[in-house]
């Protein structure tokens, strides 16, 4: 999955995977916050890697694990 945020915490653009992986379309959360559509929250996550990268200047990631009861796969993002 792959999405692109501006310093805001705005998706700018995201990859079909990562639309899907929240059983939606892209044009339903480009242009909403990160946070918003991942967590259903109104502020930045804790140890937000977005905010992390802005704040040092460099790359910084967040590996979560996901179980889906569904399909009984699991993902991370």
């Amino acid at each position: 999955m792959v999405a692109l945020h501006d310093t805001d915490h705005n998706i700018n653009w995201a990859n079909k995977a990562y639309a899907e992986s929240m059983g939606t379309s892209k044009k339903n959360i480009i242009g909403k916050k990160c946070y918003e559509v991942w967590l259903g929250k109104d502020e930045p996550c804790n140890n937000c890697p977005v905010q992390k990268a802005m704040d040092k200047g460099e790359l910084d990631y967040n590996t979560k694990r996901y179980l889906h009861f569904e399909s009984r796969s699991e993902s991370y993002g």
